[in-house]
């Protein structure tokens, strides 16, 4: 999918039209949008491209700013990850206000931001092993928080079975079948500072988490209490874990 070929996607046909002619294009698209790819074992799955063409596109409608983090052994200390995106028109590049500017700048950096969270994907060389997703989604809080506009509303999307198997969070483990167990882990995050801080409420959809139930379908609910435990303990707001 390149920056030409983004707009036909969003309005579901075969011909390259502009995004504003979808209908669903909002007119000044202005949200703060977090994108986390899980470059791991997740990166395996047969599906794990596929969700990123049928998902980002309609994420991105909205967005006019975007981050993105990367989940490798070493999320935090990663060369992987990749610089945020401006997705509109600044005013030195739309001085005089033209829609048809507009509309070609919007079309190229949608086109990066497909790209960006693909390449993540596809490209990311880490040798760090394991997991780290708690790691990517405290990238992802920061670059949020250096957002320029922090009025903006903010969102995330994830791309991730969020099976964690470093540090503190070693989910392969087991044993957060109790509440007792999962409020007790996410104190010791909290007291160890590793809880992401996910400031402004932002709204939460997971993609790829439902893959895990194709290897390890009876631990699939603890492992979902426990992450909405933590989600809740570092700001999100609605999360939906698909």
């Amino acid at each position: 999918m390149t920056a030409r070929s983004w707009p036909a996607v969003v309005c579901g046909v075969a011909l390259v039209v502009s995004a504003s002619a979808c209908g669903g294009e909002p007119a000044e698209p202005r949200d703060n949008c977090g994108v986390v790819v899980d470059t791991t074992r997740y990166a395996d799955y047969p599906t794990a491209k596929e969700l990123i063409d049928q998902h980002l596109v309609a994420f991105g409608k909205t967005c006019g700013w975007a981050a993105f983090a990367a989940v490798t052994g070493n999320s935090v200390g990663t060369p992987c990850q990749r610089p945020s995106l401006r997705l509109v028109a600044t005013a030195d590049e739309n001085p005089k206000d033209n829609p048809r500017v507009a509309r070609l700048v919007r079309e190229r950096r949608l086109g990066e931001f497909y790209q960006h969270a693909v390449s993540l994907l596809t490209k990311c060389e880490d040798p760090a092993s394991g997991s780290d997703v708690l790691g990517g989604l405290r990238v992802i809080g920061q670059r949020l928080r250096d957002a320029p506009d922090r009025t903006a509303p903010s969102k995330i999307i994830i791309f991730s079975d969020l099976m964690n198997n470093k540090g503190a969070l070693p989910l392969q483990k087991g044993g957060m079948a109790s509440a007792g167990v999962r409020e007790a882990k996410v104190r010791e995050l909290r007291d160890a500072d590793l809880l992401p801080e996910l400031a402004g409420r932002p709204t939460i959809t997971v993609h790829g988490f439902n893959l895990l139930s194709e290897k390890e379908g009876d631990r699939v609910s603890q492992l979902e209490q426990v992450w909405r435990a933590i989600f809740a303990a570092a700001g999100a707001g609605q999360v939906s874990l698909l």
